[in-house]
């Protein structure tokens, strides 16, 4: 659909597809606007469903599988709601938001992606919220990059989501959460499962972690490093039996200010808070080593 605005697309089953299932974006028009799309069943194409230039706009109860690229595509979107998806198999990231703020993705199943389950560039003020990520291909269970390796976007949710690793067949160690030049950030009550990295912050600023669970990790619970700064941990739990597993927070690789508060990293590793970074002013206390 080119041009369109406040339409509807409900309760349709596109089997069998070949190139996208539903492709909506502007040709003429600056943005289209005032839509809903519902119910919709996508097996097959390349992917299932691809949004540009995109304003108020709801997504809910998609479910698409076995396509060859992504699952759910936004592209310079504003105020785009995706509810209760499920993806499976997609054959590179399950949702893929690229330059587009205000996007909310909430309480759906992503599952075997090629690539990471959600993936989000260059986007500001967005919420991913009960979200179930389990068994990407390569990625992360969820990425937030940057395009440019050095602007840093703002004020992103991330909550309450469960991210299950489960180190692919092809060897790849995947990382619950990685997030890169990201300021403002909360990472809250997320639990992350059978991953590399549980969380893993780089290149960030004033980012708080608070009431996130990672267990069973293969490396450390949560990392912050590569120039990150004002990193605050409060209320984290790390757990892991692995054999050789190192820690329940890595910090050696980091320098500015960070505060580790109240977290319980007892049966973390070998090193439950390694804060021996030079340069570092780490600020900590309360916590169950």
């Amino acid at each position: 659909m080119d041009d369109c605005d406040r339409f509807s697309i409900s309760d349709c089953n596109l089997r069998a597809v070949t190139n996208n299932g539903i492709l909506i974006r502007t040709v003429a028009n600056t943005t289209t606007s005032n839509f809903s799309i519902g119910g919709i069943t996508i097996t097959g194409g390349s992917d299932g469903i691809d949004i540009r230039d995109a304003v108020d706009a709801d997504v809910d109860k998609a479910q698409i599988s076995n396509v060859t690229g992504t699952g759910v595509r936004l592209t310079s979107c504003l105020r785009v709601t995706l509810q209760t998806p499920r993806l499976i198999n997609c054959g590179s990231n399950g949702i893929n938001v690229i330059t587009s703020n205000t996007v909310t993705i909430a309480k759906g199943n992503i599952e075997s992606s090629g690539a990471s389950g959600v993936y989000f560039e260059d986007c500001e003020f967005s919420l991913i919220d009960g979200i179930v990520v389990s068994s990407p291909q390569s990625g992360n269970c969820i990425t937030l990059v940057s395009s440019d390796n050095n602007t840093k976007w703002n004020s992103n949710t991330i909550q309450n989501n469960i991210l299950i690793g489960n180190s692919p067949a092809n060897g790849i160690e995947i990382d619950g959460l990685q997030a890169e030049f990201c300021k403002q950030t909360t990472f809250s009550n997320n639990t992350t499962k059978s991953c590399r990295d549980g969380i893993k912050i780089l290149n960030s600023e004033d980012i708080n972690v608070t009431g996130n669970s990672s267990l069973s990790y293969t490396d450390h619970g949560f990392v912050a490093a590569t120039n990150s700064n004002r990193i605050t941990f409060t209320g984290n739990m790390a757990k892991s039996s692995v054999g050789g597993v190192l820690g329940g927070l890595d910090l050696t690789n980091t320098g500015g200010d960070h505060f580790v508060t109240a977290n319980n990293f007892k049966g973390s590793g070998t090193t439950p808070i390694d804060d021996t970074s030079v340069g570092s002013n780490i600020v900590a206390g309360g916590n169950n080593v």
